[in-house]
């Protein structure tokens, strides 16, 4: 079966057509699973740095009431589900227990994101990019909030002592 021209086709013939060059140049095999390697990398890196994206948009949809209670409760259950399973046999391997949890967190919130309505997740990507998503402001509110504690313990520390 022949792929269309999708984002995942095109990358997949221009990655072949490369590996074909290369071993017609006469490089060995092991180049082309050096890039793949390489590819494999950048896809980590990348997901990497959308994990913190996702998580606070995660977390501003789950605060906003226009996304339906069930998709919340589900995002709930599946996360309780994972981390608090009732047969624990995952996590008895050491690595590949962590990374199925993690795996499935990852599945759990892309689920829950894909979702909610479209314009209220394009409103806070917006938001998030500007930085005055709903996460922001409970972490300012937050530090703001700590500071202010400390202060008062503080001065109350000074008076008790003098």
């Amino acid at each position: 079966r022949r792929r269309g021209p999708g984002k995942f086709g095109v990358f997949l013939a221009s990655g072949s057509a490369r590996i074909c060059q290369a071993h017609a140049a006469g490089w060995q095999w092991g180049r082309s699973r050096g890039n793949k390697m390489l590819l494999r990398l950048r896809l980590l890196r990348r997901i990497a740095r959308e994990i913190p994206r996702y998580g606070k948009l995660t977390y501003c949809l789950y605060r906003d009431p226009r996304v339906p209670q069930k998709n919340k409760v589900a995002l709930t259950a599946a996360l309780i589900a994972i981390y608090n399973p009732v047969v624990d046999f995952p996590l008895w391997f050491p690595v590949l227990g962590e990374m199925d949890a993690l795996a499935l967190t990852v599945l759990a919130v892309k689920m829950f994101v894909d979702r909610a309505p479209k314009q209220v997740v394009d409103e806070h990507q917006q938001r998030i990019a500007l930085g005055t998503s709903t996460f922001d402001q409970d972490i300012r509110h937050g530090r703001e909030s700590v500071r202010e504690r400390a202060r008062t313990w503080w001065q109350t520390r000074r008076r008790l002592s003098v």
